[in-house]
């Protein structure tokens, strides 16, 4: 009975992928032909109901699984289902925006337009359309000015009075014929960046949120958004918020939980530099590699707040410890010449300028 049940999900559920599948493919057809955003938003609405039903009918699935095998298989199932969905959603989201930047760009040629219109001379304009620029006399001061009318090949030149005031200083703008182009507009196709990855090094979390909320959470909403959220999650951060649905916010409480916590950032970053192995004499990579590792453990700890964890004497002293002799010589050198106090920020900058000395000196075109 138990095997009935299962068969019978299962047929449900890939009736669901066929059903997404079938809804895709149309609003893809439907952005091809290149119709309107409101047919588009149509498609894309019916695609988002699609996933909807083929993840209900997935989890109703997974609950008859017993085997871990054939779980872990349904959800590699699962996972490609979301990819094809997130290539659906993305396509039209790109889509409905080259609209709008197509519309801006039609509002912003016709006000170009309309500008360069407005700078044409009244009578010129008058004249050319065969009506009246004055409809009756009118006076400047106590002096009547005749009537201009259109179509008349009137040379006489404008009058003035007896200290001289009309049209003294009257400048005639120039003429446009049409909205001023740019010649330099960049003609290359840039690649779209790629969505960030994570897979649970805690050193990168804060990186990868703030990447991914700044490309995804401006756009989408946060339906969408857990969605592109499952498929930037690999191996472990992936498990952990199976079970968490629908819900992106408690997706992202759940994450910061665990890779997260200050505290858990500064003891991996500092057991990084404990484990690192003393250098010796001569060992010029290595110490650029303990100036690439200091860098990276201290800009990692001010993204996620905590600077003063690896900002004080007690690191400062393991980061010397970790350098041969004679570099704790010429370290200690730079601060007697200066008068400087030790600080991690010093040290950095130090280890920086040798960092470069070293790397020039070493180079293979000098060493050959």
């Amino acid at each position: 009975m138990a095997e009935e049940e299962l068969k019978e999900a299962e047929k449900i559920r890939r009736n669901a992928k066929a059903a997404l599948t079938r809804s895709g493919n149309w609003l893809n057809n439907v952005i091809e032909v290149k119709r309107p955003g409101s047919e588009v938003r149509d498609a894309l609405n019916k695609v988002e109901k699609a996933y909807d039903e083929l993840v209900v009918k997935h989890e109703d699935y997974t609950k008859l699984i017993d085997d871990d095998t054939k779980f872990e298989e349904a959800e590699n199932w699962m996972e490609e289902c979301q990819g094809s969905f997130m290539n659906y959603v993305m396509r039209a989201k790109m889509y409905l925006e080259s609209l709008v930047s197509q519309e801006n760009q039609n509002l912003e040629s016709n006000a170009a337009t309309e500008k360069s219109s407005e700078l044409i001379p009244i009578g010129i304009s008058s004249m050319q359309s065969g009506m009246d620029v004055v409809s009756g006399p009118t006076s400047h001061g106590n002096e009547q000015i005749p009537i201009v009318n259109a179509g008349q090949n009137n040379s006489t030149p404008p009058l003035n009075n007896e200290n001289n005031s009309v049209n003294e200083n009257v400048q005639v703008p120039n003429l446009v014929s049409g909205p001023i182009t740019s010649s330099n507009v960049c003609s290359f196709k840039m690649e779209k960046p790629k969505l960030p990855k994570f897979a649970g090094d805690v050193r990168e979390y804060a990186i990868f949120k703030a990447d991914f909320k700044h490309a995804i959470e401006a756009r989408y909403t946060k339906r969408d958004s857990i969605t592109f959220l499952r498929t930037c999650l690999h191996g472990k951060p992936l498990d952990l918020i199976k079970g968490i649905g629908t819900d992106y916010d408690s997706a992202w409480e759940y994450l910061d939980s665990i890779y997260g916590d200050p505290r858990f950032v500064s003891d991996t970053i500092t057991q990084d530099i404990v484990k690192f192995r003393t250098l010796q004499d001569g060992e010029d990579a290595r110490f650029c590699d303990l100036a690439h590792l200091v860098r990276r453990c201290f800009n990692t700890l001010k993204e996620v707040g905590v600077p003063s964890d690896m900002d004080n004497s007690h690191m400062l002293s393991i980061i010397e410890q970790k350098m041969c002799a004679d570099d704790r010589k010429v370290w200690s050198r730079e601060l007697e010449r200066d008068g400087k106090k030790a600080t991690l920020q010093g040290l950095i900058d130090w280890m920086t300028v040798e960092m470069k000395s070293r790397m020039r000196a070493t180079a293979p075109l000098r060493t050959g």
